[in-house]
């Protein structure tokens, strides 16, 4: 199984420096699989990666909730929840709203990441790659253990 690269998840780090976006806007773009269960896997582990990394954070959950433990949680819980069920959205993937933090949009700013010119950092992937170890997630591991798709 081939998980997201560096480049898509920054892609997805520039827009939500620019507005948040639901869960669900993660479960299309970030793998070339047409399989749900492909694209529900990349959804959650890159939203588990991003939180544990504290890279984003969720302003629809409480105050004081929508970072650390509270959000992976949820984020765990939707790698039990099908983003696709009868070829519908579920509403849970609907509830979780998502913004990058003031790190990842300092780092967005700092190499210059402007998505619509199609220029990508690799000075961001190196810095990506370092954070995602420092976090204990490295990025060579895919999925992350925690966020296994439930048979």
């Amino acid at each position: 199984m081939t998980g997201p690269s560096l480049q898509v998840i920054q892609r997805k780090l520039h827009l939500l420096c620019l507005s948040d976006y639901s869960a669900e806007s993660f479960t299309s773009g970030l793998v070339a699989v047409t399989d749900t269960r492909g694209r529900w896997q990349a959804a959650v582990d890159t939203l588990y990666r991003l939180a544990v990394c504290q890279l984003i954070w969720s302003p629809s959950l409480p105050d004081g909730q929508g970072e650390g433990e509270y959000i992976l949680s949820y984020i765990e819980e939707l790698s039990r929840i099908d983003p696709f069920p009868s070829n519908d959205l579920s509403d849970a993937w609907l509830g979780l709203d998502v913004l990058a933090t003031k790190v990842a949009r300092d780092w967005i700013e700092k190499f210059e990441v402007i998505e619509n010119l199609g220029t990508f950092s690799p000075g961001l992937d190196e810095v990506l790659r370092e954070r995602f170890c420092e976090f204990g997630v490295p990025f060579e591991v895919y999925p992350v253990s925690r966020v296994k798709l439930f048979d």
